[in-house]
């Protein structure tokens, strides 16, 4: 009888072992409409359809909002952790296993309105201005790989807020702000955003889930397994609609 009740106890132990084990660590930044802490809770387009793939992947994790540099470090370098929403350029292609795409998205410089002498044609128009850009970001990266230089071209801040702030003041000229980013601030009862037009879209870009290589085999497949599952539904086009549905009324309400 003891024998038995000892064996029970240590095939519990390894069962609660082997599920911390496959517990995941989801990690994202603060960039609306994406992401976003509301009520307590993280929410967003683009969480929302995490959890579903996570959820329908029967899969246990918890979800926590960092600063895009650090959490891109962590799940750089930490199994069993994964990042969102992860532009795939090439430059990150080898440090991440990719589940995606999540979402397509464009971007753009956006000006204040009243700045109507910036007038930009092409990329190389860009370096008569300065630009404020989120550090670490996509944005960032596409500047440097068309040469602008920090402090000189652009400025790079910890949140898209500050750099909102810097263009308000007149600190820099333009700001990147994609189109999904702008439909939602631009609904928003309690909306901050500054008076802004656009002035040059300089990408259109697939957002991913970036899996840390040394997670599990076993867990990987089930992520990507339910990814292709869900995405036969259009999973996607429905979070998405559902958000801006539920977005416009509680702007309306708010007016």
């Amino acid at each position: 009888m003891k024998i038995k009740m000892v064996l029970l106890l240590v095939l519990f132990s390894l069962s609660i072992q082997a599920a911390d084990e496959d517990r995941l660590l989801v990690l994202t930044e603060e960039w609306k409409p994406f992401s976003f802490e509301e009520n307590g809770k993280i929410s967003g387009v683009s969480t929302a359809m995490v959890k579903a793939i996570l959820d329908h992947a029967n899969l246990q994790y918890e979800i926590d909002l960092l600063p895009w540099k650090r959490a891109y470090r962590i799940a750089n370098n930490k199994k069993n952790t994964i990042l969102f929403s992860v532009s795939r350029i090439a430059s990150r292609e080898s440090d991440f296993i990719w589940v995606g795409p999540l979402f397509l998205e464009n971007t753009s410089f956006y000006r204040l309105t009243e700045r109507e002498d910036i007038q930009i044609n092409d990329a190389a128009d860009l370096t008569r201005y300065t630009i404020g850009v989120s550090r670490g970001g996509s944005a960032e990266a596409y500047l440097n790989k068309n040469g602008f230089k920090e402090n000189q071209n652009y400025y790079s801040y910890e949140s898209d807020q500050q750099a909102e702030k810097m263009l308000v003041s007149d600190r820099v000229d333009l700001i990147p702000i994609s189109d999904m980013r702008y439909l939602y601030r631009r609904n928003v009862g309690n909306s901050t955003l500054p008076k802004v037009a656009k002035a040059f879209t300089y990408q259109s870009e697939s957002f991913y889930v970036g899996i840390n290589k040394g997670t599990s085999e076993k867990v990987v497949k089930r992520i990507t397994e339910s990814f292709k599952q869900l995405s036969q539904k259009n999973f996607q086009e429905k979070i998405i609609n559902n958000f801006f549905l539920k977005i416009k009324k509680k702007g309306r309400e708010a007016h």
